[in-house]
């Protein structure tokens, strides 16, 4: 009994702990379920416990993004050229080389000239080969070989877009407007790309800039009327010239010669003006269709010329006896077709068509037609530019998969040469030596390659 009584307070002592632990689980138990399951607290991971945090991980990593959570930026292109550069060698081609900056460069038209070949282009970029605060028109001058010489980025203040350009015998002409379109501005720029001052003219819906032997004419094209311009002494003087948009202009000793078509009557008008004062002489307006491209072709009695038309989904050719366009000689309905490019070639009118003829057609002086036979597996969706010499015409072409190819028509014959080049706009620039510069628009900068005759 005395042992027992010894034992008293350990019995006591213990029965208290069990007391404890028995009252600790019985609160934690009490937690509702509903409370853990939505708790926010952070999950604790024992970095030691390699299976569990290896699955914690890898759920993580397999959620989806959240939907309010926005996509990652662009990767932002950063321009490291410089000006002068040459172009680059390749395994391919003679060279590569490109236009860009760390905006997107666009491709506007390219001139070729005994001095260089000029690329006009738009573009949003700040650093660049062309470049501004804002977006700008710049040009590009390169050689033969791919090299970029100069660049020259207009005032984005009055350059914001681009309208047209063309060489003449004063220098490179330029005609843009800010981005609110409010005016036209006429940049006579050096051919060395130094800065010139703008003119300012009335914005219009088009324009067209025909270079003369001495200076060069400027139209305006409008709903109800077309103003050609005439630039002199550092100044310009107009006239209006009737309504359409301009299709050729020829110049003769004392007058011009303007052919301009009106879609929505259907008709093209044939102007003639002085030159001294631009006054009009005589105009003869033909309804029924609209003048696609008219060509000077010598015959036997002396020049003459064919007006190539649209009418009605299809292609005619009509024959004027002379300068006058007058007397139509003959006429002749071609064929429905979409009329892709024209050029003559000392001989015969070559037609670049696609529709129920595609290829080549041959149209003589005395309105004789003649179908080139096309042997290459490419069927042209888009002709992009083209150009004549030594007998064979050259035109760069994609089909309807976007394959670019440069088509050489000969004899009758067709063949063609395939790019790795996907391209939404392109140049053909023919080379003295005979090789080619293909400048083509890619995603964001502009293309140059070099590639052998």
């Amino acid at each position: 009994m005395k042992k027992l009584k010894k034992q008293i307070p350990a019995i006591l002592y213990a029965f208290m702990l069990i007391a404890i632990a028995a009252l600790s689980i019985a609160i934690v138990d009490s937690r509702p379920f509903e409370a853990g399951a939505n708790d926010d607290s952070p999950t604790i991971v024992d970095k030691n416990d390699t299976e569990n945090t290896s699955k914690e991980t890898e759920d993580n990593n397999n959620q989806p993004n959240s939907p309010d959570e926005p996509d990652a930026p662009p990767e932002k292109v950063v321009y490291d050229g410089v000006v002068p550069r040459r172009a680059e060698t390749s395994d391919v081609y003679l060279y590569t080389q490109k236009i860009y900056g760390n905006g997107k460069t666009e491709l506007c038209d390219v001139f070729q000239t005994s001095v260089g070949v000029y690329v006009i282009v738009e573009t949003d970029s700040t650093d660049g080969d062309v470049c501004g605060k804002s977006p700008c028109v710049g040009i590009v001058k390169i050689d033969s070989y791919g090299n970029i010489s100069k660049t020259l980025s207009l005032d984005f203040t009055y350059a914001g877009k681009y309208v047209t350009a063309c060489p003449t015998a004063l220098g490179l002409v330029v005609v843009t407007a800010p981005s609110d379109n409010s005016y036209y501005y006429v940049s006579v720029i050096p051919y060395e790309l130094e800065a010139a001052a703008a003119y300012r003219i009335s914005a219009a819906q088009g324009g067209k800039i025909v270079p003369t032997a001495n200076s060069f004419l400027l139209f305006a094209e409008y709903d109800d009327e077309s103003l050609v311009y005439s630039y002199k002494n550092e100044s310009f003087s107009f006239q209006s010239v009737g309504k359409g948009k301009i299709t050729d202009v020829f110049e003769y000793g004392s007058y011009y010669v303007i052919v301009s078509s009106d879609a929505r009557d259907n008709s093209y008008s044939i102007t003639k003006i002085s030159k001294n004062g631009l006054g009009i002489l005589s105009e003869n307006i033909y309804s029924g269709g609209t003048a696609l491209k008219v060509f000077p072709v010598p015959t036997s009695g002396g020049q003459a010329f064919i007006v190539l038309e649209s009418r009605n989904g299809a292609v005619w050719a009509k024959k004027f006896s002379d300068s006058s366009f007058s007397t139509v000689s003959s006429s002749k309905k071609i064929g429905n077709f979409e009329l892709r490019g024209a050029y003559f070639d000392g001989e015969n009118i070559l037609i670049v068509c696609k529709g129920n003829l595609n290829g080549i057609i041959a149209l003589s002086a005395e309105l004789e037609t003649k179908f080139n036979e096309n042997n290459a597996d490419f069927i042209p969706s888009v002709i992009m530019d083209g150009l004549f010499s030594s007998g064979t015409l050259y035109y760069l072409a994609a089909d309807s998969d976007g394959r670019l190819a440069l088509l050489y028509a000969k004899d009758e014959q067709t063949s063609a040469r395939y790019f790795e080049v996907t391209a939404s706009k392109a140049n053909l620039i023919m080379n003295l030596d005979g090789t080619f510069t293909l400048i083509c628009q890619t995603e964001n900068f502009i293309s140059i390659i070099g590639i052998e005759g």
